[in-house]
């Protein structure tokens, strides 16, 4: 191993066998709160659709929810089925403050790789940029943890049952959304989308969204 090597393993050895449970944990607990305080549906609606919202880099996240007519069980317009599946399309954004541990949870492990990655970009560039040949952006690999512990945060609550409101409706939709998604954030809510939902309800949002950044 290199010099360089032996520097870029200081500066990012520990960072990668970071542990993101303390982030899981507090969504957990704030979605908890969050659904223990919902709002009531407009009279002849029902809600359908509970959404982590978030934007560019997990950023900071809050709650959405949508709700749809009682007596609809189908969406047969193109538009209307954008608007069910599309959380930037929603009505009901929470901001009660449940999500507030959250935020300070992104913050903190942000300015934690921002440190790390000032401190990389300042090394003595030798050719070697990684310590792992599959892994070519430090930001791309940041952005995926944190994101897979929000979702493993939600799977857990799904299977303990926090959501069955929701699936009382005949379309139910639970996922992590980003605002303005990029191609590659769009794959992160076709993922969220697959891992909380059933095999119809991943189908039909996949059809909305399959040609996402081809125009």
């Amino acid at each position: 191993m290199s010099h360089y090597q032996d520097q870029v393993h200081a500066i990012w050895a520990a960072w990668l066998q970071r542990d993101y449970t303390e982030l899981k944990d507090a969504v957990r607990l704030a979605v908890t709160q969050d659904l223990s305080n919902m709002l009531v549906p407009p009279p002849g609606e029902k809600f359908y659709g509970y959404s982590l919202y978030t934007c560019n880099g997990l950023l900071h996240i809050n709650a959405v929810l949508n709700t749809m007519p009682e007596r609809q069980d189908r969406i047969d317009r193109e538009q209307e089925q954008y608007t069910h599946n599309c959380a930037d399309e929603w009505r009901h954004c929470r901001q009660d403050g449940y999500f507030n541990p959250v935020n300070a949870c992104l913050t903190a492990l942000r300015e934690e790789f921002e440190s790390l990655n000032d401190a990389f970009e300042d090394l003595e560039w030798d050719g070697v940029t990684t310590l792992d040949d599959d892994v070519d952006n430090y930001w791309t690999r940041h952005v995926q943890r944190m994101f897979a512990a929000v979702l493993e945060g939600l799977v857990e609550l799904q299977k303990a049952g926090h959501f069955s409101h929701l699936e009382q409706a005949a379309s139910p939709l639970l996922m992590i959304w980003f605002s303005d998604a990029s191609v590659w954030e769009m794959e992160m809510i076709k993922e969220s989308v697959r891992r909380l939902n059933s095999e119809f309800v991943y189908e039909e949002f996949c059809a909305v969204f399959n040609q996402y950044g081809s125009h």
